[in-house]
């Protein structure tokens, strides 16, 4: 049989990656934008100055028409003129009459310009430039316009114009070419400057990360929030140290739990062993057998009851304890468990009651246990006359069940841990009959059902246990068991 593979955990980016990454992108969106706006506005700009000329010299060559006799004369005086001072910004002119016959042209025109059927609609006279276009041809690039002009004896001429503006597009390319090689530069200068900051901005992280590679089961005592971390790291440290120290707490607390659960069951174990060593060192009488089988079977019936308790709090723990809810008469219940405990408490001399009447919803089974626990620790702590008293009262919405008893108390020292599993107040740990689970089983009874339980005693004026329970299922949120 093939063993089953063990999936290998994802790849994951380094935080120092992830953000040198970030800022990468960022700077490169911002220097994209930033060069796309200065990119725009260069060719806005030389569009513009190029529409300028266009329309001055349509201006000029208006005038020409208008007030010279010869215009072609002076058409071509304007034309080398201006192709010899202004090289960069060449320019060809043609000139046609109304039947689209060619009138004039400048040198090159006829070679560059484009069809008549190519050129925009033409200027009216009243307006200086209209719509333009651009027309590509022997590696050059024009920018095309036509405006109409009127010569002196009223006959329309349409005037067609074409602006070399192939430097233009030369300086855009320029300019795009090291726009792409700045934005380039500036962006692996942004991803080296973020990965350096976030590899600064990420130290307290490995700091903190040290000081908890630090902590180990024999040191719990290490604390990270010492430190003036960061305002971004200070609840991570001061819920880290909250975290040591419910460990350290509950180390402490096991620790002692495992101490205290081989002294119970030592005891036990050493009294029975004992005994059957000493009914076998020789033969003994028939009543003295009977005593040892009857020691054995109370040291028995002691051990089953611990390992009863701690598997009760083991699957309370796990949430693996189901509960039957049921309505309950409290009172009726803490009747029956007196009348139960009756003879026992007579014979301690002790005086049990109960008063009050309340009904809650509750596991009949658990509350009988969690009561029956709170009536066993009254009658053994009690003195001869004392008494032991169950008191139920309804609250509306919750069952206030008090266990008060006149014992001998409890020191205020002793109380914050009564709750812990086998721990016992030393006057108490004379009493043999009990499991030291009593109390924490019925804290967790408690807890089981959404409720609350404390203690107050004080040495010789007696204890009380009070629970509150909610009456009804989920009318109080259930506390974490």
């Amino acid at each position: 049989m093939q063993a089953e593979s063990v999936p290998r955990p994802r790849r994951t980016w380094s935080i120092v990656f992830r953000l040198a990454l970030l800022y990468s992108l960022v700077s490169a969106l911002s220097f994209g934008a930033v060069g796309a706006f200065l990119y725009r506005a260069l060719g806005e700009t030389l569009d513009t100055e190029a529409r300028t000329v266009l329309a001055d010299k349509i201006a000029v060559l208006r005038q020409i028409i208008r007030e010279r006799p010869h215009p072609r004369e002076a058409l071509e005086e304007e034309v080398e003129w201006e192709s010899a001072a202004r090289k960069n910004s060449a320019y060809y002119a043609r000139l046609l009459d109304a039947g689209g016959t060619v009138k004039l042209a400048s040198a090159g025109a006829e070679a560059l310009l484009p069809p008549s059927s190519r050129f925009p609609a033409a200027t009216p006279a009243g307006q200086a430039l209209g719509a333009t276009a651009l027309w590509h041809r022997a590696g050059r690039t024009l920018l095309l316009a036509s405006a109409v002009a009127q010569s002196p004896d009223h006959e329309t001429y349409i005037y067609q114009l074409g602006l070399d503006v192939s430097g233009q597009e030369r300086v855009l390319a320029v300019f795009q070419e090291k726009l792409l090689l700045a934005l380039s530069i500036l962006t692996g200068v942004s991803a080296l400057l973020g990965a350096l900051i976030a590899r600064r901005g990420i130290r307290p992280i490995e700091r903190i990360t040290h000081a908890v590679q630090r902590v180990s089961a024999t040191a719990l005592g290490e604390r990270v929030s010492t430190t003036a971390w960061p305002r971004e790291l200070a609840p991570l440290a001061q819920a880290f140290d909250g975290m040591l120290e419910r460990l350290e707490d509950s180390f402490a607390r096991l620790s002692q739990f495992s101490a205290d659960l081989a002294h119970e069951f030592r005891t036990p174990l050493h009294n029975l062993l004992g005994e059957a060593q000493w009914a076998l060192v020789k033969p003994r009488a028939a009543e003295e057998y009977r005593r040892v089988v009857q020691s054995g079977l109370e040291e028995c019936e002691r051990l089953a009851r611990m390992v009863d308790g701690m598997l009760f709090l083991a699957r309370a723990d796990c949430g693996s304890v189901p509960l039957r809810w049921t309505e309950i008469a409290v009172q009726e219940v803490a009747r029956e468990l007196l009348e139960f405990f009756e003879p026992w408490a007579s014979e301690r001399g002790v005086t049990l009651r109960a008063h009050g009447d309340a009904q809650l919803q509750a596991d009949p089974d658990l509350f009988r246990r969690l009561l029956s626990n709170l009536i066993t620790n009254g009658v053994e702590h009690t003195p001869s006359g004392g008494q032991v008293e169950v008191l139920g009262e309804d609250q509306g919405t919750a069952v206030t069940l008090t266990v008060q008893d006149t014992g001998e108390g409890i020191g205020a020292e002793h109380l914050p841990r009564l709750f812990d599993r086998f721990y016992r107040v030393d006057a108490a740990r004379t009493h043999r009959s009990g499991s030291g689970l009593g109390l924490a089983i019925c804290k967790k009874i408690t807890e089981l059902h959404g409720g609350t339980i404390r203690i107050e005693s004080a040495p010789q004026q007696g204890t009380a246990v009070q629970v509150v329970l909610p009456k009804k299922v989920g009318t109080c949120a259930p506390q974490t068991v």
